[in-house]
């Protein structure tokens, strides 16, 4: 037996434990390829609620987010770190889930915007995110969003299937309620089968919350492997089922990664914000479109904090992706493009 002593020279912590990468996620977030895309996604969606609040007759307020009945206030403190395409997503998923009859119009049109919104960028994210970690390669920006409009069908495909799942559910509690509408042979029915309507309600549920998720993880399988609609959601569904505990691990890490950084953020933006109204505390424009410049500067200005806070989720879920593709397929975290090996190992 040889017993000659082993020194350690250097051990791959990624490679112990790939649960690591996920504290790239706040320095892959800074990078223009994924805070670009982000405070674009912020942009857009205010201007679609605008729009959708002059369709509808509404106030119109950028910053507006639905707040229909939820689960309970302790959700507040969770819903605030979230950036505001994300509550909306949550909210409308919420309000169609709870009140289909409660301004479904508003509710399903916000939702259809702001996923196909998050959706897009989400994608570009995730390929520059991808690119950036498992291959060290640095992907620009144009070359991202080329690549995210060129794989629309694919999200429409995932995006579709997902809501497919949930509706067909959805449907069958609530032809519970409308056969106890019908007469009181109808509530004698629903009374007797009341065990199956809390069991439907129930799977109702864990396909939403399974959905929701294999959506999200979705979006970091088409970015990264260029996978199909039908195969990203249901690797992002069996991957969560087959490994909840880490994927539950990486999303509070997601989590407080968000809460963490964009503090941070926000406190240095909001020091930067005192110093700049002290700048221009006192002048008078004489130019209305420079005042409308500078006013529009300002708005991007206060946006950025939440933009990395989205970047963050994005990134961090572009590297949970990997790290359940690589304890569930066995591949290697320096692969990409469908198994294609790159260059450079993590």
């Amino acid at each position: 037996m040889n017993r000659d002593p082993v020194s350690v020279q250097r051990i791959q912590w990624n490679r112990v434990c790939p649960g690591l990468l996920l504290l790239k996620a706040p320095a892959a977030a800074l990078s223009v390829q994924a805070l670009i895309p982000a405070l674009c996604c912020l942009l857009i969606c205010s201007a679609g609620r605008m729009v959708l609040a002059h369709l509808l007759g509404e106030p119109a307020n950028p910053d507006a987010i639905s707040s229909p009945d939820r689960v309970g206030d302790w959700t507040n403190s969770i819903r605030q770190w979230l950036p505001a395409p994300l509550q909306t997503i949550l909210d409308s998923a919420w309000s169609l889930l709870v009140r289909p009859t409660s301004d479904p119009v508003r509710n399903a049109l916000a939702l259809v915007w702001h996923a196909a919104v998050v959706g897009l960028t989400g994608v570009a994210v995730a390929r520059s995110t991808a690119a950036s970690v498992c291959r060290q390669n640095r992907l620009g920006v144009i070359p991202s969003v080329q690549f995210s409009a060129k794989n629309c069908g694919t999200l429409l495909t995932s995006t579709t299937i997902a809501a497919a799942f949930v509706a067909g559910l959805l449907l069958i509690c609530h032809i519970a309620r409308w056969t106890r509408d019908v007469a009181a042979v109808g509530e004698l029915i629903v009374s007797i089968a009341l065990p199956l309507v809390l069991l439907a309600v129930l799977c109702l549920e864990i396909t939403a919350m399974l959905c929701l998720t294999g959506w999200f993880l979705a979006l970091a399988a088409i970015g990264t492997d260029q996978c199909d609609g039908s195969d990203a959601l249901s690797r992002g569904i069996s991957y969560v089922v087959s490994h909840p505990i880490a994927a539950l691990c990486c999303a509070l890490a997601t989590a407080c990664l968000m809460a963490a950084f964009g503090l941070a953020a926000e406190f240095v933006f909001h020091a930067a914000d005192a110093v700049l109204n002290g700048i221009f505390t006192g002048i008078s424009w004489q130019s209305k479109i420079a005042e409308q410049v500078t006013d529009f500067w300002r708005r991007i200005w206060e946006r950025i904090p939440e933009a990395y806070r989205l970047a963050i989720f994005y990134c961090g879920t572009t590297i949970t992706y990997l790290v359940l593709r690589h304890r569930e397929d066995g591949i290697s975290l320096d692969e990409m493009d469908g198994g294609q090996p790159g260059n450079a190992t993590v």
